[in-house]
């Protein structure tokens, strides 16, 4: 498996769902199918294009983590400043498409995570505890 810098965030934000108690799934694991073949069979098993690489139940609905390369910063000897490095990663077309669907039903939520604090943070400020 390729390791990209979203793997360990994720597995952080899904660490710390398990510490809480929540009941989760990851229902495509990022996984890109390159064979047209297989693709197609995936799809018309239920695999769709932007679904959030976690689902989270919770109390009255769900909420879906889209997990992100956070931005990489640098300090430049040249200027003596931070600048950044490498951009964070950004939702694709699909994924935009899927978090506006999924917010338009009540009690339910998405979110993007850079990091494990992002997923803290709106389990908090919502006052989200496992059932």
């Amino acid at each position: 498996m390729v390791n990209r810098p979203e793997q360990s965030i994720q597995i952080k934000i899904v660490n710390w769902l398990e510490s809480k108690g929540f009941l989760f799934c990851a229902p495509g694991l990022g996984v890109d199918v390159a064979n047209k073949n297989t693709r197609f069979v995936l799809y018309r098993m239920g695999r769709r294009a932007g679904v959030p690489d976690l689902l989270v139940w919770i109390p009255g609905g769900t909420v879906g983590i889209e997990v992100k390369k956070p931005a990489k910063y640098m300090m430049s000897f040249k200027t003596g400043k931070v600048i950044q490095e490498e951009a964070p990663g950004r939702q694709s077309d699909g994924q935009k498409v899927f978090e506006n669907r999924m917010k338009a039903i009540n009690g339910h939520y998405y979110i993007v995570a850079y990091d494990l604090a992002d997923v803290q943070q709106f389990f908090w400020l919502n006052h989200i505890k496992a059932a």
